[in-house]
Formats: structure tokens, sequence, C-alpha cells
């Protein structure tokens, strides 16, 4: 039920920054940590002044092993 809440949110979103992150969010506490990344690049990109969208996404690349990602991401 919950897997099925999610793809439809992800399905149906309209582009909302903060959506983007929360659907990020829902996924790496799914396990997905890969489809967590996407999300929040997504996020990130929409709204790129947002630090705590830069944060997650950065966070995102640490938890897929992007270590050289993640670092450049918060030295910008």
């Amino acid at each position: 039920m919950a897997g099925a809440a999610l793809l439809n949110a992800a399905n149906t979103q309209r582009g909302n920054p903060a959506t983007l992150d929360l659907i990020g969010t829902v996924f790496r506490l799914a396990g997905n940590l890969e489809a967590s990344r996407d999300w929040h690049r997504r996020a990130a990109d929409a709204d790129p002044g947002h630090v705590p969208f830069l944060v997650n996404l950065a966070n995102a690349h640490t938890f897929c092993g992007d270590l050289d990602a993640a670092r450049q991401l918060l030295q910008e």
C-alpha cells in the first residue's frame, strides 16, 4: 500500500521542488537509493539556490557511494 502511494505521488507530482525533495526522502527511507538521488537531483535542479535541497542531494550521492559528487556539491 505504501509503495503504491509513493508511485502515485511520483506519477502525479507537478514539479514543486518541495514535493520532489519529499519524494526523494521517501524513496531513501524505502531503501531505493538511486531513485532517491534522482528525485533529490530534480528538486535541486528546480530550485538550485535552496540549500536544504542541495544538502539532501549531497547526502543521496553519499548513500550511493559517490563521495566525489557529494563533496563537489557541498563545496559549491
